[in-house]
C-alpha cells in the first residue's frame, strides 16, 4: 500500500467542544491522493482526547493518534507529530481553527510537485473573531506574503518580524527539508525554551529556498480563546515573548541576518522595549536574570529606552 503523500498535524488541548469541527474540515478535503492526519491531543483535563480517539477508531486508515502522555507544551507536541509525519508534504490545524477550501491539500500539493525548487507555498486565511471576519488577503500587514518570496527576504520578514507573520495553517511544507535540520541540527529548530514552534520552523525553510504564493483562502483561524500568547497575565506574556524574542536574537546570528536595516533594528527595538515594559508590570528576580542574560547576549545594540526602563526598575 501506497504512503500518504501529504501529513496534517492536528495539536489540540482542552478543545472537546471544537476539536471535532477541525477534524470534520480536514476529512472532508477532496484529493487524488492519500493523506493522513495525526493528532498530537496534550494531556488535555477535558474530554477532548475522547472526542479524538473516536474518530481514530472510525477513520483508522486516515486518523492516527499520537500515545497518551503528560503535558509536553506546544514545541515538544507538534514537534513529535512531526517526527511522526510519514508524508512528502507537511501542514497542521489548530484545535480550534478550520480548513476552508475543500481543496486546498489538492492545490498546494500540486504546487510543490510542479515546483521542486519551491520548499513551502503560502496561502490565505479568515480570521475570525467576536467582531467579525477578516481576510488576510485584504490586509496590509500581511501584502509581502500575496507573492513568491525568496528564501532570504523571508529570513528577514520572519525573523524582523512585529507579529506579522504568514499563518503555519494556511501553508504547506517539503517535509524532508525539515526532517534533515531535527537530524543534524535539532537545536537550531527544536527549543522548548522558545515557546514557539511556527518562528523557528518558518526559519529553517527560508534558510533552505524560497516560498511560494497560491491564492486561495485555506484557513480559518479563531481568535478568542486564552493562550499563552493571548492573555491578560503579564507574567505569562513576559515568559512566553522573551522565548520568543530568544529564538529570534539566536536565529538572527545562526542564519547571518543583515540586522542593519531599519526596520530589522527597530523590530528588535521593540521587542526588548516591550518586554521591559512586561516585566515592569511583573517583576521577579528570576525574570529580571532571563531579561539580563537575553540583553546581554543581543545581536544590536540595546537601545535608551529600554535601558532606562531597567534602571527605574532596579531602583
Amino acid at each position: 500500500m501506497t504512503g500518504p503523500e501529504v501529513s496534517v498535524i492536528i495539536v489540540t488541548y482542552n478543545q472537546a467542544d471544537s476539536i471535532g469541527r477541525s477534524i470534520e474540515s480536514v476529512l472532508s478535503q477532496q484529493c487524488d491522493f492519500i493523506f493522513e492526519i495525526i493528532i498530537g491531543e496534550d494531556g488535555s483535563t477535558d474530554n477532548t482526547r475522547e472526542v479524538c480517539e473516536d474518530y481514530a477508531r472510525r477513520f483508522p486508515e486516515i486518523v492516527r493518534m499520537m500515545p497518551k502522555a503528560p503535558n509536553k507544551g506546544v514545541v515538544d507536541n507538534y514537534f513529535d507529530c512531526l517526527e511522526a509525519a510519514k508524508g512528502k508534504f507537511v501542514t497542521d490545524c489548530a484545535g480550534d481553527d478550520t480548513y476552508h477550501d475543500r481543496h486546498r491539500l489538492q492545490r498546494q500539493r500540486d504546487f510543490l510537485v510542479e515546483r521542486p525548487g519551491t520548499v513551502c507555498v503560502m496561502s490565505d486565511w479568515i480570521i475570525r473573531s467576536a467582531t467579525g471576519d477578516s481576510h488576510s488577503g485584504k490586509m496590509d500587514r500581511y501584502e509581502e506574503f500575496h507573492q513568491d518570496v525568496s528564501g532570504q527576504r523571508m529570513l528577514e520578514l520572519i525573523l524582523g518580524s512585529r507579529g506579522n507573520i504568514p499563518l503555519l495553517s494556511a501553508m504547506m511544507f517539503r517535509r524532508e527539508v525539515v526532517a534533515d535540520i531535527l537530524e543534524r541540527k535539532p537545536g537550531m529548530i527544536r527549543r522548548k525554551e522558545w515557546n514557539c514552534e511556527d518562528v523557528p520552523l518558518l526559519a529553517t525553510l527560508a534558510a533552505k529556498g524560497s516560498f511560494g504564493y497560491l491564492p486561495l483562502t485555506a484557513s480559518v483561524y479563531n481568535v478568542g480563546s486564552e493562550s499563552v500568547s493571548n492573555t491578560g497575565n503579564y507574567g505569562k506574556l513576559f515568559d512566553f515573548y522573551c522565548g520568543v524574542a530568544d529564538c529570534v536574537n539566536t536565529l538572527s546570528k545562526e542564519y547571518e541576518v543583515d540586522v542593519t536595516g531599519k526596520e530589522f533594528r527597530r523590530s528588535l527595538s521593540e521587542r526588548l522595549s516591550y518586554l521591559a515594559w512586561l516585566l515592569w508590570k511583573s517583576p521577579t528576580d528570576e525574570r529580571r536574570a532571563k531579561m539580563k542574560r537575553l540583553i546581554g547576549n543581543w545581536v544590536t545594540p540595546v537601545g535608551m529606552k529600554v535601558r532606562v526602563r531597567l534602571a527605574m526598575l532596579r531602583n
